[in-house]
């Protein structure tokens, strides 16, 4: 799995790779007439793209689980399961009452 990430006008290109490795750094002859702090920037530039990139792949490779879409599904099985828990445990007492008492549940 990788990243790719390119800045100055794709002169710089970056791959990332598992584990934030940088796999190549390529930069193309007309970017070394850039001033050094330019080149430099877009360095950074395209790997922090190249990270970035890496890290929504991986995402969407392991399928990390959306926190909202999870919450609604635990406030639903909250509105379903605590009713019906009520239920079951009313019928319990219930009965440990009609045992209690001798009758018959």
């Amino acid at each position: 799995m990788q990243g790719h990430g390119s800045a100055a006008d794709g002169l710089v290109r970056v791959t990332a790779a598992l584990g934030g490795h940088i796999e190549s750094v390529e930069i193309e002859p007309a970017a070394m007439r850039l001033p050094s702090p330019d080149l430099a920037e877009a360095v950074r530039a395209a790997t922090n793209v190249a990270l970035a990139d890496l890290r929504s792949a991986i995402a969407g490779a392991t399928g990390v689980p959306d926190a909202t879409a999870m919450v609604e599904q635990l406030r639903e099985v909250q509105r379903t399961a605590v009713p019906q828990l009520q239920g079951f445990v009313d019928t319990l007492t219930r009965v440990q009452q009609r045992l209690a008492s001798g009758e018959r549940p």
